[in-house]
């Protein structure tokens, strides 16, 4: 509804034809007209700038990577990077033979699984997706458990 609109109604309401509503009535068409350029002149302004933005193919939104085509294999292998570099971060409490396979575990649930699993509740995932994570959570478990001894020979682990 224009503000003409809402004049006429309020108009015919009252039935009012005093010099103060008349008066009232103008000034508020003018604001009106003067609105509408306004408005015309942001919109023009608006049209020139989307003719002249491009489309992005990904970018990054609060941290997490958002692509065109809504695939999300890039996401999972930025945080499996980040993953690795949590643990090379903290490598020398992972080798430290002071600690325990179990705090170690538990290092890992607290410093780098949540690091990889940021943002996993709006990732839908296929059977590749998932087997490059558990492929890195069992790269991590090898490093944490170590090379096993068996007849007489230290064998690393496998997955």
């Amino acid at each position: 509804m224009l503000v003409t609109d809402i004049l006429f109604i309020l108009a015919r309401f009252w039935s009012c034809n005093s010099s103060l509503f008349n008066d009232w009535a103008m000034g508020l068409i003018i604001k009106e007209s003067q609105f509408d350029s306004h408005i015309s002149k942001r919109f023009h302004l608006l049209q020139n700038v989307q003719n002249q933005s491009k489309g992005v193919a990904e970018f990054i939104y609060l941290g997490t990577l958002i692509s065109n085509d809504n695939s999300i294999e890039k996401e999972i292998q930025k945080r499996i990077l980040a993953g690795n570099r949590t643990y090379f971060a903290a490598i020398s409490l992972f080798r430290s033979r002071l600690l325990s396979r179990a705090t170690k575990i538990i290092l890992y649930k607290t410093l780098i699984r949540l690091v990889v699993s940021y943002g996993v509740e709006a990732w839908t995932m296929t059977k590749k997706d998932e087997q490059a994570l558990l492929a890195f959570e069992r790269k991590i478990f090898r490093r944490i458990y170590g090379p096993k001894y068996e007849n007489g020979e230290w064998k690393s682990r496998t997955n």
